[in-house]
Order: C-alpha cells, then sequence, then structure tokens
C-alpha cells in the first residue's frame, strides 16, 4: 500500500504568517517553526494557525494576511507571476507551481463563456484547514492579481464554501467585490475579457527564467512520476469530471495530442483517470463529509444526487447511502493504495 509523503508548506509562506501575527494582531506567542530544506510540514504550521486564531483579537486576520501578503512569500511563483504577460498565464502559473507555495491545496482554472473561475481545492487531510486559512489564500489571489493589473483590479466575485461568520462589508473592502458564502466551491471569478489584456510589468525574458527555476524546484520536490502519475495527481486535487486535458497537457508542456497518447502507452486514458479520481473522490466525500448528497454530487462534478447513485453503484456496488452508514463494505474500495 502506498502511503504519500507528508504535505509541507513553503518557509517563505510559513514566515509571512508568522510576520502576520506579530505585526501586533496576536500577543503572547510562541510561533517556532522548524524548516527542513525551506520546507515546513503543513500539521506544524497548521498548529501555528491555530495558535495565532486562539490568540488574535483580529476576526478577520486570515483575510488581512493574504491583503497585505509580498511577492517573496510565495517563493519563486511570486516573482514568475510578477513577470507574467497576462492573467491568464499567471492563472497557468498558479496552477502548476502552487505546490510550491503549499501543497495543502491546489487550483484549477475553468472558463464559463464571459467569466473565468480560479477554483481552490483544500487536499482531504487529518487536521482540516481553517476557514481563515483559506480566507487568507482567496485574498492573496486578489491582491497577486493587484500586484500586476494594477490596485484597481477587483474580480467579479469571491466565493467562499462556509458560511458568513463576520460583517461582510470588510470583505467587500479587502476584496473589492461581491462576496458569496455557502458557495458549491471556494473561488475567485473574474471578467474572461480580462484573462488576456497584457500586463503592464510583463518581461518575457525574466518570466523563462523564473519558470525554468520553478520547473527546477518542482522536480526536486516531487519525485519522477510518469505522465500518468502527474494526471492522477492533478485530478485528485481538483473537480475531476469538470478537469480538461487542454489545461493539464500546457501545465506539463506538452500538446493535448501528446498527453493522449502518453497515457495511452501507459494503458490509460483521459476519462479513465477522470472516472477513478471522480470515484476516489466520492469515497473520501461520503466517509468525511455529512453534507447532502446533491452537494456532494456538485463537488464531483456530477449534475445531482441521481446522477451520484447511479455512478456510485457502478463504482462500488451499493448506494451513497449505504456505503456512508457503513451498511455495506466493497473490495473495490481503493482509497489510499
Amino acid at each position: 500500500m502506498h502511503h504519500p509523503a507528508p504535505l509541507t508548506v513553503s518557509a517563505s509562506y510559513a514566515l509571512a504568517v508568522t510576520r502576520a501575527a506579530a505585526s501586533g494582531l496576536v500577543e503572547d506567542t510562541d510561533l517556532a517553526l522548524t524548516p527542513t530544506r525551506g520546507r515546513v510540514g503543513f500539521e506544524q504550521l497548521r498548529t501555528v494557525w491555530a495558535r495565532i486564531l486562539a490568540r488574535s483579537s483580529d476576526p478577520y486576520f486570515g483575510l488581512h494576511m493574504g491583503e497585505h501578503v509580498q511577492p517573496t512569500a510565495l517563493n519563486v511563483l511570486g516573482h514568475a507571476l510578477l513577470t507574467a504577460s497576462t492573467l491568464a498565464e499567471a492563472a497557468d502559473l498558479a496552477v502548476r507551481y502552487t505546490p510550491l507555495v503549499s501543497q495543502a491545496g491546489a487550483f484549477t482554472l475553468q472558463h464559463d463563456g464571459r467569466q473565468a473561475s480560479l477554483y481552490y481545492r483544500p487536499r482531504p487531510v487529518t487536521t482540516p484547514m481553517d476557514v481563515q486559512q483559506i480566507e487568507a489564500v482567496l485574498a492573496t489571489v486578489v491582491t497577486a492579481c493587484r500586484w500586476m493589473a494594477g490596485r484597481s483590479w477587483t474580480p467579479v466575485r469571491v466565493s467562499f464554501t462556509h458560511a458568513q461568520r463576520h460583517d461582510v462589508d470588510e470583505y467587500t473592502r479587502v476584496l473589492g467585490c461581491p462576496v458569496t458564502f455557502d458557495a458549491q466551491h471556494y473561488a475567485v471569478t473574474v471578467q474572461s475579457a480580462h484573462l488576456n489584456r497584457p500586463l503592464p510589468h510583463a518581461d518575457r525574458d525574466l518570466a523563462e527564467l523564473h519558470r525554468g527555476h520553478a520547473d527546477r524546484m518542482m522536480a526536486e520536490l516531487m519525485p519522477a512520476l510518469s505522465v500518468r502519475e502527474q494526471v492522477a495527481a492533478y485530478l485528485a486535487h481538483t473537480t475531476p469530471a469538470l478537469a480538461r486535458p487542454d489545461d493539464v497537457a500546457r501545465g506539463l508542456h506538452m500538446s493535448t495530442r501528446s498527453l493522449r497518447r502518453a497515457l495511452h502507452d501507459d494503458g490509460t486514458t483521459w476519462s479513465q483517470l477522470v472516472d477513478h479520481a471522480s470515484h476516489q473522490r466520492a469515497l473520501t466525500l461520503l466517509r468525511t463529509d455529512n453534507r447532502p448528497l446533491d452537494q456532494i454530487a456538485h463537488d464531483i462534478g456530477l449534475s445531482d444526487a441521481a446522477s451520484l447513485v447511479r455512478a456510485f453503484k457502478r463504482w462500488q456496488g451499493t448506494t451513497p447511502g449505504a456505503y456512508r452508514t457503513g451498511a455495506h463494505t466493497s473490495p473495490t474500495d481503493t482509497t489510499g493504495q
């Protein structure tokens, strides 16, 4: 049985968290971190976040941290973003290189006519991220876009899956747009027309330099993986049914045709990997999430509970409800393998 390596976060991002805490918002903090090769364990940083939030007098700590984060906090990704030629290119950089900042979540970009959304999905972990950690992530996305497009740039909306906890006016001030709570996904939504507008600080030579450095760091961070394994890892961090092979191929610096050929040579197909990832995502959510089946279905990329029931019977030979209550155990449950 394969056991994945522990999740890590870059020391630069962890330091940004502790600096924000030390800026007068938190008193009497013992926030010592012990980086290893420039990385901090996710569980260690999660513990630091818990200490900060227990002592902070600021109910918007995560939001404010994201508002004031600096490019250096995002490792080489921050510098690459500053030289991107368009927001579309910046979104591709975020999708590909976010593990250099944190392996605790992943981004995907989805287009929907006149709008596009950069979705964020936290990875299932033993100790989940606090909602303020996720608010910091989405506020950082907005801040990073303003580094590139100018301080006046604003998204169409920002969406959170958690319930509204405090006055929405502060969210609107920081993010500069309407905010949605109890949404299906964490997302920053923008006008599609804005994605391809030239950015004022674009620098192609520096961009290539930063991307090359980022690729080398990714190779050191991630073990050597086959194309199949890289696609499977990507799908595990997104809504599988909504993922597009074009996006994955671009992230792997290959054509979509070459991606499909590589998967065929490895004995699988894009649709088979999507189906497997949807299956595994369903198993995880049904074990750990008590939301209604309609919401679970949407989180996987299916239209409704009936679609989930049909798919789950094919995968497991039983219903989602029976699996959730433990009434049946199926030998096809391969979670963790």
